[in-house]
């Protein structure tokens, strides 16, 4: 859309593309970011105890 290019225009017209993931990372919202890292230590936790690996 119009505004979604806006918004490429002002963030990223400076930034080479190799860049640009990290710009994204830099913007996601920490909630999403605090969700997905209890996510991922539970799958770890559940492989952990699956397959008799301890601490």
């Amino acid at each position: 859309s119009d505004l979604n290019q806006q918004l490429y225009n002002m963030c990223c017209c400076n930034i080479p593309n190799s860049d640009l993931i990290l710009v994204y990372l830099s913007k996601i919202d920490q909630l999403e970011l605090g969700a997905l890292k209890i996510i991922i230590s539970n799958d770890i936790q559940l492989y952990k105890d699956l397959y008799g690996y301890k601490e």
